[in-house]
């Protein structure tokens, strides 16, 4: 070591390598956020827009209404995207200091706002969760859309397209499992050769879809330094004895317990 240098020193500037690595990483982060935002208002943005002038420049020509309900549609997927790209750009892949909650209460806090009245939630195994909420309530929203839009097998807006019966009404079951915790509904399922690409940005399967709802999913999660997959991608989940799992989508998130966690890390303890 030279002369004048002390462990002090070596502290101190060690501090500054990692803070300084630690902004290169936020300024990065900030850069690709940036960039998917510019890319996603020049791209996707622009179509539903064309069809709202389009529709307007009909409905004044004939003086027919239909057209404007295309416009309707389109400015709801406006209205959508919007949402969801603020979440992308304001919130990035950070989260908030963990608390501890109930895995319970947080998915049927989400039900209440992203449920559907043609579809019913059923929770099984109960879980303590250390982690932000907020985000994790979050996740539930995007994955309960994500199963009422893609539940019709015709692709309509009716969750079933039978004669809805009890029997026909979607089911959407939450339950911890031992390694973590599973959102799974009773809907077609996933086309295993749409897995890979489930949870890139901009992918979707609906007509008005706007592809960043599982990427937002992806993003929370993987925040927490948690995993997530579809079933039939790894290992099967182990399943709780207390609720049965669907056959239709399934999504798995795993992380560690409290004693394999970290000190301060976020942890799940079903």
């Amino acid at each position: 070591l030279p002369a004048d240098a002390s462990v002090g020193h070596l502290l101190i500037n060690s501090r500054d390598v990692s803070e300084r690595k630690a902004r290169e990483r936020r300024l990065t982060d900030r850069n690709e956020r940036l960039d998917r935002f510019a890319s996603i208002v020049s791209h996707d943005l622009r179509n539903p827009l064309s069809v709202i002038r389009g529709s307007m420049e009909m409905a004044r020509l004939k003086g027919d209404t239909e057209p404007l309900e295309r416009g309707e549609r389109a400015v709801d997927r406006i209205d959508q995207l919007v949402s969801e790209l603020l979440t992308l750009a304001r919130q990035g892949s950070g989260i908030d200091e963990p608390t501890e909650f109930g895995l319970d209460a947080v998915a049927r806090e989400a039900w209440e706002t992203a449920g559907s009245a043609e579809a019913r939630l059923l929770v099984g195994a109960d879980a303590t969760v250390h982690g932000d909420r907020g985000r994790l309530r979050q996740v539930f929203e995007n994955l309960f859309r994500n199963a009422t839009e893609h539940a019709a097998p015709d692709g309509s807006n009716d969750i079933r397209a039978t004669d809805g019966g009890e029997d026909d009404t979607l089911t959407v079951v939450v339950t911890a499992t031992a390694e973590g915790f599973l959102v799974a509904d009773d809907g077609p399922g996933i086309d295993p050769a749409h897995r890979e690409d489930a949870f890139a940005p901009g992918f979707t399967t609906l007509e008005d879809g706007t592809g960043y709802g599982l990427d937002i999913v992806r993003e929370v999660v993987e925040s927490h330094g948690w995993t997530i997959e579809i079933r039939g991608d790894g290992a099967e989940p182990t399943s709780p004895d207390d609720v049965t799992v669907p056959d239709g989508a399934c999504f798995v998130v795993r992380g560690p317990d409290p004693d394999a966690a970290e000190s301060g890390e976020p942890w799940i303890d079903g």
